[in-house]
């Protein structure tokens, strides 16, 4: 979704409605130009889908690259933007069938913590659950989360903000500058909150290769 971003830390849902609420009170939803199978075998599948979000003057150029694999049910993404204007936020909507008695909880410091639908920091993943399943949300370096009551998880990947008020800063805008996001849903049955944190843990930690020779 491309929306403004005076959020001023109050129930976040995907859709604003209020009068009293954000300066462009609805979403904008993207303009898909391209989708296509990447690449496809037996234990992978990558899906690429190109386009556009726009609205008056803010155009977003993006890449998104999913990526699904047989032996587990997380869904990775990877999505690239460059993004032309000011004054917007970018967020990641991902749909959920937990309703609005789903428990919303977060990972922080030193363990989890229940909280409110509004957008908090998460640090490595948001989850909401019932009592029958959930939708975990991962992020790697994106702390801002948030769920509404219909079910959306949203994850916050980009904010033109002004920093005017503190002295010449057009380089706050990002305008024309590209951004590389890495973000993971995980299904999973529910309570299985210990599983959503290794997922987590492992999304921020992935093994990485090297030509170092051992010596024994």
């Amino acid at each position: 979704s491309l929306e403004s971003s005076l959020t001023q830390n109050r129930p976040d849902p995907l859709r604003h409605s209020e009068a009293a609420g954000l300066v462009n009170r609805s979403a904008f939803t993207p303009r898909i130009h391209h989708a296509g199978v990447q690449f496809s075998s037996p234990e992978l599948l990558i899906i690429e889908q190109q386009g556009e979000l726009r609205f008056w003057q803010l155009n977003v150029q993006f890449t998104v690259k999913t990526i699904f694999r047989r032996d587990r049910a997380q869904i990775d993404y990877q999505t690239n933007i460059t993004p032309h204007g000011k004054h917007f936020r970018l967020r990641a909507a991902l749909p959920s069938t937990v309703g609005s008695k789903g428990k919303v909880n977060y990972e922080v410091a030193f363990g989890i913590q229940q909280r409110s639908r509004g957008t908090h920091c998460a640090q490595n993943c948001l989850d909401l659950s019932d009592d029958a399943k959930g939708l975990a949300v991962l992020n790697r370096g994106l702390p801002a989360n948030a769920a509404d009551d219909d079910g959306n998880l949203m994850l916050e990947l980009f904010r033109s903000a002004a920093m005017e008020y503190k002295g010449p800063s057009s380089g706050a805008f990002a305008d024309n500058v590209t951004h590389r996001f890495e973000y993971a849903v995980l299904p999973h049955a529910a309570p299985d909150l210990g599983e959503v944190i290794k997922a987590g843990i492992l999304l921020n930690l992935p093994l990485c290769e090297t030509d170092t020779v051992p010596t024994y």
